[in-house]
């Protein structure tokens, strides 16, 4: 008996349909966008463009947009991982997967990148969309695949507020909430902790939008270079302290600064005047 064949359109699937019709609106809108500025920064306004014109051009600029389905990509995998892991229907497959790592590199999906779409599609689309109320075709087109790759550990870091296993996004997260908070104190501005978060995943945002090498010196730092500090015990009014005394460059100034800030007041002082303060007073007699 010669077997029925079925034609089945993936679009007439309602919640697939509704997907793809938010996927298609949102990469017009940032085309459009996209026209907009480009028109504007030549000096064209819209209005010399029939309809016909101006639609052409938007559908040619979205085609161009959505040309490597990369973001289609991310939210179509993204959507099928958790839906495989939901159902844990990895564990049940003929191959016999370990784990659902090991059923997604059989896919083709390294471990890293797995990593980076789950957390993309449930974690950093969802708040970028929700809280920040993104279009989330414009901000992928502006910072990219790579670069949304770079930042997605320090997003979820941000977002969650989970600690890293990774030394150097818990470093440059710590470095961008200090920094924060000694720009705040400086200018008397009190933030709570969401704007905090906030500003952060926006400061975070804006960084991807450089060249990928450009970003990557940004999100990962090079440490200031040890330095030796001499520390002297020293009986003052019969009280002992210690004298902390240092040579450090400004890079190595900064950090302290930051590591410091709330702690340490600074009393800028030439060395010419430093022998008539108290501290001048204590190396004078201690000779």
């Amino acid at each position: 008996m010669q077997a029925t064949a079925l034609s089945i359109q993936a679009s007439s699937n309602s919640m697939i349909a509704d997907y793809l019709f938010q996927f298609e609106s949102q990469s017009e809108q940032a085309a459009a966008h996209n026209l907009q500025n480009a028109l504007e920064n030549a000096g064209v306004d819209l209005d010399a463009y029939t309809q016909p014109e101006c639609r052409a051009m938007i559908k040619m600029e979205q085609l161009k947009l959505i040309g490597d389905l990369g973001l289609a990509e991310v939210l179509l995998r993204g959507k099928l991982i958790q839906e495989i892991e939901n159902e844990a229907l990895w564990s049940v497959h003929p191959n016999q997967y370990a784990s659902m790592q090991d059923a997604a590199k059989d896919q083709g999906i390294s471990p890293s990148e797995y990593s980076n779409i789950r957390n993309l599609y449930n974690i950093v689309f969802p708040y970028l969309t929700q809280v920040l109320r993104l279009n989330l075709a414009e901000i992928w087109e502006e910072v990219g695949k790579s670069n949304f790759r770079e930042l997605c550990p320090y997003l979820v870091r941000a977002i969650t507020g989970e600690t890293s296993s990774s030394r150097n996004v818990e470093g440059t997260y710590a470095t961008l909430i200090d920094d924060l908070q000694a720009s705040n104190s400086a200018s008397g501005i009190a933030m709570t902790a969401e704007q905090i978060q906030q500003t952060v995943i926006e400061q975070l945002l804006e960084a991807g939008q450089l060249p990928n090498r450009q970003l990557r010196a940004r999100i990962r730092p090079e440490r200031p270079s040890s330095f030796p500090a001499h520390v002297v015990d020293y009986d003052h009014n019969g009280r002992p302290v210690k004298v902390v005394i240092a040579l450090v460059d400004e890079q190595q100034y900064a950090y302290l600064g930051r590591k410091l800030e709330g702690s340490l007041r600074v009393i800028p002082t030439q060395m010419r005047d430093l022998a008539r303060t108290r501290f001048g007073q204590m190396i004078i007699d201690a000779r």
